[in-house]
């Protein structure tokens, strides 16, 4: 079980006694409804107090978030009238924020951005070369806002996820984000809190985060809720999402993209495009998703990712599986081909296929080796969505895109690609290898193999 200690300071210059014993004392509860009083105590530091004396119990000010304002209130220990905040990003270091001089207590900091979390804290000061020490820490948050600028991007990375998904009954959600749980049956509220943002690497396409649905035929429907689009600017039936995802386990992961009107209404979602990754694909194989909104009719602001859960009697009795790297655009009047693979690979070429997104006609492609970018420069252009590279170089690791070319315009490159040509046949005999441009080791752990051997 974690413990969640918060600092304290307690001063002496009120005491007028005569006691050289500082002591802690639990006093007995007095309540009946409680029945034990205990705590912990750790890090106990004692020391003169300063000419200047920190102040203590920064607080939030209650109801006091707006999308661009916190306010805080703290407790002055000495006869300061003056005090200086300083502000940033949630994990920001001492002395390296904003900071704003401040005269009264509250104080409201203005200037702050929508759908933020910040850490604050407090010293006083009592001259102009007199300062305290900070206080303790707030961490707060503005009020949510609408996405106002595309793409909109988002991997989960940024906070803290759940490290297991046995069961939760929590909402581990993205700040802004909107997890929803419907028709949940059993007794139990495990699982209650799904969808989560999971921390696992191993289960995650950017790591180390991502997006994790699971649900059984007893457990419920669940909603991964993007925040709100500014719809006057972006329009959702011009707009797309793409995506990764990949299913957990041994189980599928059948979900659904579409829009809601209300965060909070279930009944709301109008399903746009329904995806689903059997049990026939490797559990954990990522793949990229391209989701366009053009035939939406509605009035709906939220983008939504759902999980119907199994149907009893069913072949499955549970669905679990993982969304990643979502990216939330305009539709471009040029999409990039999606869907990019390589097969018949042979030492020396390799045949690259690609989905078209819309009525594109024309693709250029370029292989680089693995870790290059994209050189227009070098491109081969064609005219069908199968394309024949040759002239590679055997046993290589290479980096492929595909890019489509609509006349007057070219769309972004696809996403990556990679594969390894294979080595070149044995066509000569006798075939030798002595070994001895190795380096020679100590356990077969640490051990390397000529290259094209297995």
């Amino acid at each position: 079980t974690s413990v969640n200690y918060e600092p304290f300071t307690v001063f002496f210059n009120n005491y007028n006694g005569l006691g050289q014993y500082i002591a802690l004392m639990a006093p007995q509860p007095d309540n009946s409804m409680t029945h034990y009083n205990s705590f912990l105590v750790d890090d106990l530091v004692l020391d003169e107090i300063p000419n200047c004396i920190k102040p203590t119990y920064l607080t939030l000010v209650a109801n006091s978030n707006t999308q661009n304002s916190l306010a805080v209130s703290w407790t002055e220990n000495g006869n300061s009238l003056e005090w200086e905040i300083e502000y940033g990003a949630a994990g920001f270091a001492e002395g390296t924020g904003t900071r704003v001089a401040a005269t009264s207590n509250p104080y409201t900091i203005t200037g702050l951005s929508a759908s933020s979390t910040y850490d604050i804290r407090v010293r006083s000061v009592c001259a102009m070369s007199d300062t305290s020490q900070y206080s303790n820490t707030v961490t707060a948050s503005t009020l949510c806002g609408t996405i106002t600028s595309l793409p909109y991007f988002q991997n989960f990375d940024a906070v803290s996820g759940a490290t297991s998904v046995t069961s939760t009954t929590s909402n581990l959600m993205t700040i802004c984000w909107t997890s929803l749980v419907t028709d949940y049956t059993i007794s139990s509220t495990s699982y209650k809190g799904y969808p989560i943002v999971y921390s696992n690497s191993t289960y995650s396409k950017s790591k180390p985060n991502a997006l994790h649905f699971y649900s059984g035929t007893g457990h419920g429907n669940e909603y991964g809720i993007l925040p709100a689009i500014d719809v006057t600017t972006y329009p959702i039936n011009t707009l797309q999402v793409e995506f990764s995802a990949a299913r957990q386990g041994t189980y599928a992961f059948n979900f659904e993209v579409g829009v809601m009107t209300d965060s909070s209404n279930a009944n709301t979602f109008v399903s746009i495009a329904s995806i689903s990754i059997p049990t026939t694909m490797p559990t954990q194989a990522y793949n990229t998703y391209l989701v366009d909104f053009s035939n939406y009719t509605g009035t709906g602001r939220f983008i939504a990712f759902r999980m119907m859960k199994p149907v009893a009697g069913s072949s499955s009795t549970y669905f679990q599986g993982n969304i990643d790297d979502i990216t939330v655009s305009t539709i471009p009047t040029c999409q990039r081909p999606m869907y990019v693979a390589v097969k018949e690979v042979v030492h020396d070429a390799a045949t690259v296929s690609w989905q078209p997104v819309g009525d594109e006609a024309a693709w250029d492609v370029v292989v680089m080796p693995h870790g290059v970018a994209a050189n227009a420069s070098v491109a081969n252009s064609t005219f069908d969505t199968v394309y024949t590279v040759t002239g590679l170089t055997p046993s290589t690791e290479y980096d492929v895109y595909v890019r489509a070319n609509c006349g007057t315009e070219v769309s972004a490159w696809s996403i990556v690609e990679t594969f390894t040509t294979r080595c070149v046949p044995v066509d000569t005999l006798p075939f030798t290898e002595n070994f001895d441009s190795y380096p020679a080791v100590t356990s077969a752990a640490s051990g390397v193999i000529p290259n094209c051997w297995l």
